[in-house]
């Protein structure tokens, strides 16, 4: 039987043949995922040892993150604003600027208030379960074209204990059968096809590109396409707000495209990189 101190190396060694600069931190960080233990646990109980069948599991999937498949997809998770994810390749593995969406979100809504929330796109729930569990006030619905997808967003809700009214939609050719909400956030697709080459293979190779991707001559056609329902199909309540996570090269283009579906207050806020990540909008009374 291996230490796990034995096994970190192990890992650590098959990861580094493809990927030299991430194998320690991915060999710690897989160690620690399979066995639920912490960093300093793993390293203060470097010489206990594991059973074959744990080593097995660690080197196969040590040999898949060579490959260039996500950590996440491999151990199956995903630790998002201090909470875990189950995550799969149905979902897009969750984003730390996403959560500082979910927190621009609770900043701008009043502490007492319950709104009634719709999260556009759901994916793994992310956005929905964290916000339910952070306002429990809040009445949430999150929607999603993908039922695999829906599936994991439901095992996340039921994990967390958060109640949420889950729905199979495409909103391209979709209306939304609901009253209107007082707020509606999405993180819809926004790369554009020609982005690719420059991208990693662990994501262009692993993540669905339908929630990734869009045409390179229509950057928001999601955006647009939320923003007319909340107008135009009264999806969103006049005086609610509208937030999006955006492509960081689409800023200016987004709100006056949220302008002219009759937001005001539009405000671009930065992410902790200081990237142009987040926007938000009032619909007009």
């Amino acid at each position: 039987m291996a230490t796990l101190n034995q096994l970190r190396i192990a890992a650590r060694d098959i990861i580094n043949t493809t990927l030299p600069d991430e194998a320690d931190y991915l060999a710690r960080t897989l160690l620690c995922d399979y066995l639920d233990i912490n960093l300093t646990q793993l390293l203060t109980r470097y010489a206990d040892t594991v059973d074959t069948r744990a080593e097995q599991d660690i080197t196969r999937m040590a040999t898949r993150i060579a490959r260039h498949e996500p950590l996440q997809y491999v151990v199956g998770k995903a630790h998002f604003g201090g909470r875990t994810f189950t995550v799969n390749p149905h979902t897009l593995i969750p984003r730390p600027e996403t959560y500082e969406l979910t927190q621009l979100i609770r900043r701008n809504t009043p502490p007492h208030a319950a709104p009634d929330i719709l999260d556009i796109g759901t994916g793994s729930g992310c956005i929905a379960v964290t916000l339910k569990c952070e306002m429990p006030q809040a009445q949430l619905t999150a929607l999603d074209i993908s039922r695999e997808a829906l599936d994991i967003a439901r095992l996340n809700a039921q994990t967390h204990g958060a109640h949420i009214n889950f729905l199979q939609c495409d909103i391209l050719t979709q209306t939304i059968a609901h009253a209107p909400f007082d707020i509606v956030v999405s993180n819809p697709p926004y790369i554009c096809l020609k982005e690719q080459a420059d991208m990693q293979r662990n994501v262009v190779d692993y993540e669905p590109h339908g929630a990734l991707f869009v045409p390179d001559d229509d950057p928001l056609l999601f955006y647009r396409r939320i923003a007319r329902l909340c107008h135009e199909d009264h999806l969103l309540k006049r005086g609610g707000h509208l937030y999006f996570e955006i492509n960081e090269a689409y800023g200016e283009k987004t709100m006056q495209m949220m302008h002219n579906h009759a937001f005001a207050d539009i405000t671009i806020h930065h992410d902790t990189y200081g990237k142009p990540r987040m926007i938000r909008g009032r619909l007009q009374s």
